[in-house]
């Protein structure tokens, strides 16, 4: 099972923090509480700080928060009853609407896609809908459907249940009934017996399809579809769960819209968390190729597995291949904030007397260690093994049979090199194609021996 990793805690309210909020391009957090004010974060470098401080938009509590699509709005519900937008202007955020009309306090507000609609709804058991046109808000309907008050249009309730819906239109070829001729939503899946408390929040992960639950048993549990399930009866698997995520209930949690599995936590303290990619840890990548290909298959001479490793215990949720590792591809590494590099070629062959700044390869090591970066290199054990490199390689022809040159003392289809005996004859010319196109490369080089043209 994966893991979640606290990133950085953010101190800065007074009170409970009951929301925070992605900026759509990911790079800025906001965050809101008990305290009647709005919290603009941003990073520098690795720490995320405080960017700006919205005061003066409300008389109570603000219960959540949203950015509308182009991220020039933040729309912000009360306790008051008031939901309000605030506009940002030369840099800055002010206050330039307050939408009126609900009874009771606002408990949830979300932008369409568009950003021409806005939706609240409330406690007095209604929702709202605001056509927004010229930074004007107008009330375009209100649904007064709920026989209780309305806590989140997501569904998620105090039955310690999450339901799935899915929307069905007149004539869907599962039969299922429309009533009047209208759409229908129909509950397609439960998820019950993960919580033991209220579950206050869930958000869906846009590019990784990973669902994260919010709950009053202070832990974040985050469930991921299964595959080839039946889209009408999904099912699903929690995939990992952070326990006491916080010292007190989780209320809110979200998704980053451009970082894939990086999410944002709120809590009754008065702090966020920001949690890091869900991963998996270090030893579990390493097991997972070794039993691709056991370094024992490699060649006597070679230096292959994990040969740099990060002191701490490792999450990996950022892996870069390579070919060799180079100086370039090291800064690479680095600006992806990579957890791993995974190198064809070791970058070690002989032992090391020092790590100064005199080589390149002292260099690289070093700056690894400095960034906990991994390193591990498979090189001739990915050669060797049944479906390795050298196989990939010769699925370019079309092969009556193959076997290893040099075969493996243990097992006989593993070893290395190929030889392969052709359906048929093909000319020099016909096998560099063939290799050009299998590995998409524009030159390759060639060894043959002298006067032989065709094979």
């Amino acid at each position: 099972m994966g893991t979640l990793e606290l990133k950085q805690k953010l101190s800065g309210h007074r009170g409970r923090v009951w929301s925070v909020c992605w900026h759509p391009k990911g790079a800025n957090l906001a965050s809101c509480g008990e305290d009647k004010t709005i919290i603009i974060w941003g990073s520098e470098g690795l720490k995320w700080v405080t960017k700006m401080i919205l005061t003066e938009g409300h008389s109570r509590t603000i219960r959540e928060l949203a950015w509308s699509p182009c991220g020039n709005y933040i729309a912000s519900a009360s306790f008051d009853a008031t939901t309000a937008i605030w506009d940002k202007k030369s840099g800055q955020f002010e206050c330039n609407a307050t939408l009126e009309g609900h009874e009771n306090e606002v408990k949830s507000v979300n932008w369409s896609i568009s950003g021409q609609l806005l939706a609240t709804c409330s406690r007095d058991k209604s929702v709202w809908v605001w056509e927004v046109n010229d930074d004007e808000y107008e009330c375009a309907a209100v649904i007064n459907a709920h026989t209780q008050d309305v806590k989140k249009i997501a569904s998620c309730s105090d039955d310690k249940t999450v339901k799935i819906w899915r929307e069905y239109k007149p004539g869907n070829e599962t039969g299922v009934a429309t009533p009047n001729n209208e759409p229908v939503w129909k509950c397609i899946c439960t998820l019950s017996g993960y919580h033991t408390r209220t579950i206050y929040d869930i958000d869906w992960c846009k590019s990784t399809g990973l669902l994260v639950t919010a709950c009053g048993d202070d832990i974040i549990r985050v469930f991921k579809e299964d595959d080839d399930c039946d889209p009408h009866q999904p099912s699903f698997t929690m995939v990992c769960s952070m326990d006491s995520a916080h010292t007190q209930d989780v209320n809110c949690v979200q998704w980053n819209p451009v970082v894939p599995g990086q999410l944002a936590s709120s809590s009754m303290m008065s702090s966020n968390k920001a949690e890091s990619p869900v991963g998996m840890s270090l030893k579990e990548v390493v097991n997972a190729i070794r039993k691709f290909a056991d370094t024992s298959l490699a060649a006597s001479w070679d230096n292959v597995g994990l040969l740099i490793e990060p002191t701490q215990p490792k999450i990996v949720s950022c892996i870069l291949l390579t070919n060799d590792l180079t100086e370039d591809v090291m800064d690479e590494a680095i600006q992806l904030k990579t957890d791993l590099i995974i190198t064809y070629h070791p970058l070690i062959f002989a032992p090391l007397k020092s790590i100064t700044t005199n080589s390149w390869k002292e260099r690289i090591v070093a700056r690894c260690l400095e960034n906990k970066i991994a390193v591990f290199s498979p090189h001739t054990s990915f050669d060797s093994v049944k479906g390795g490199v050298n196989d990939w390689l010769a699925e370019a022809f079309e092969i009556e049979s193959s076997k290893p040159i040099q075969p493996d003392g243990n097992n006989v289809t593993y070893g290395m090199g190929r030889l392969c005996t052709l359906k048929n004859r093909i000319s020099i010319d016909e096998a560099v194609n063939l290799v050009k196109q299998r590995t998409n490369l524009k030159h390759v080089r060639l060894a043959r021996a002298r006067g032989t043209g065709e094979f």
